[in-house]
């Protein structure tokens, strides 16, 4: 009851409709649905490729790894963002993170120390990686370090530079989704990983520009975000577009229709969002289609067309 309290004051508790859109903006604020999200478009990635690949320990011990980096780095973002510029955050997300931020802070480091503890052995299995991994994986930490604002200095992040808000986004997301989980498949079952990384950089920066449109009266004009630039509905054009031709590549690539359902069901809750601007609609669905994406390609690993 507290958390709900602490996105909204005013709340009773007593309308079922209203508790479902608490606890969605829990799932959000505290980072979880991000998290899962990251970790099952990775699922996604192996299992619409191949299905039937056998999983030992390692693939699951990268998801977990994946789930505990997404929610430390979200959550540090947001409190870098919540000290430097916090009217560039949504009043609710505000008033969450003022009350939450440092119990946030701590329970994410708890998972990541404990996924640590609990297998070193697979832990240390990085420093088997060869230097254009290792660098990959530099890149990525780089990027989603410095995003919401540079930690190691007074100098903004990428989200506050011109133009770099959503390609930064996609650049990450599409390496840690497409790239990532093909380095876990021995080489006798290839997977272009450079066209995964195409593939889940399309989708991300497509269900990412309407956030962009969603912030567009909180952020500042000088970021020269897409819709600051043409304008919401060539922003939301793009956005459909770019969904739609990961959707044919997904199509071609993978073995099952999961992702490719999943980019229509994308592509609806980006219109739905122009008629019903509330945050369930993009962080329950729009954000929602990462998770969406693993579920459907492990309920269809079976289904090769």
């Amino acid at each position: 009851m507290k958390l709900f309290t602490s996105l909204n004051p005013h709340f009773k508790g007593t309308d079922d409709l209203c508790v479902v859109i608490e606890m969605v903006k829990i799932l959000a604020y505290t980072h979880v649905w991000i998290a899962l999200g990251a970790a099952s478009a990775a699922l996604a990635t192996l299992h619409s490729i191949h299905p039937t690949l056998p999983w030992n320990e390692f693939p699951w011990y990268c998801l977990g790894a994946i789930v505990a980096a997404t929610g430390l780095v979200y959550t540090f973002q947001r409190i870098i963002k919540l000290r430097r510029n916090p009217n560039s955050m949504p009043m609710s997300r505000r008033a969450f993170l003022d009350r939450w931020k440092w119990s946030l802070l701590s329970f994410w480091s708890v998972v990541v120390i404990g996924l640590i503890v609990a297998e070193p052995t697979e832990c240390c299995g990085c420093l088997h990686w060869t230097p254009q991994q290792l660098v990959i994986l530099l890149i990525i930490g780089v990027l989603a370090v410095g995003y919401a604002s540079n930690p190691f200095g007074r100098g903004p992040g990428w989200r506050d530079q011109p133009r770099l808000k959503w390609p930064v986004i996609a650049v990450v997301w599409g390496l840690v989704t497409g790239w990532f989980p093909a380095q876990w498949v021995d080489p006798t079952h290839f997977i272009d990983e450079w066209t995964q990384f195409a593939l889940q950089f399309g989708f991300v920066a497509g269900i990412t520009l309407p956030f962009d449109c969603r912030d567009l009266s909180i952020d500042s004009p000088k970021l020269k975000t897409t819709p600051q630039l043409i304008g919401v509905q060539n922003t939301m054009r793009l956005a459909i577009f770019l969904v739609a031709a990961s959707a044919v590549g997904f199509f071609i690539a993978d073995v099952n229709l999961a992702r490719f359902m999943v980019c229509g069901i994308a592509i609806i809750g980006m219109v739905f969002s122009q008629i019903r601007q509330e945050e369930w609609v993009y962080s329950l669905w729009i954000d929602g289609t990462l998770i969406l994406q693993g579920l459907l390609s492990f309920l269809f690993s079976n289904w090769i067309f």
